[in-house]
């Protein structure tokens, strides 16, 4: 009778596999959101501009007062 042997798992070629493969579903859920990407709306343009403003304030009062 042969003996029968231990069947090892490599748990790091697991892990870089589980990496690998959820690394290529998120890929692709980004290209799908590129793909489909909105205008600005309204309020995120008036924020970036808050913020620009904000910047430029600080900048003007630090560097030039």
């Amino acid at each position: 009778m042969a003996k029968k042997t231990k069947n090892v798992r490599n748990r790091a070629r697991d892990m870089i596999g589980d990496y690998y493969k959820s690394n290529r579903e998120v890929e692709k859920e980004n290209q799908t959101r590129q793909e489909n990407k909105k205008e600005w709306t309204r309020s995120e343009k008036t924020l970036l501009a808050v913020i620009i403003l904000g910047a430029i304030g600080l900048v003007i009062k630090y560097v030039i007062l």
